[in-house]
């Protein structure tokens, strides 16, 4: 008789925004891991359906800069400007 082994997925989101009852996932730094994080949010969701989260990418991140006066959109996530 063979053995079951339980697979075992963790999701650590990088904020919890508790007025919003939202959890957010930032996915700026390897573009590489987007679809593992995909896949974990996704696998989230289906378990857990009651849980909000929301993936941030690069282009969100960017946007918000760029929205909020922050920066503007040229600077990449350590905040210093591609441009030079």
């Amino acid at each position: 008789m063979g053995r079951r082994q339980k697979c075992c997925l963790r999701v650590y989101p990088d904020f919890y925004l508790p007025d919003l009852d939202l959890f957010i996932e930032l996915t700026t730094m390897k573009q590489s891991l987007v679809t593992k994080k995909n896949r974990k949010v996704r696998l989230l969701r289906e378990h857990y359906p009651d849980v909000n989260i929301k993936i941030l990418y690069e282009r969100d991140y960017r946007n918000l800069i760029w929205k909020y006066g922050l920066g503007n959109g040229t600077d990449d996530v350590n905040g210093t400007d591609k441009a030079g």
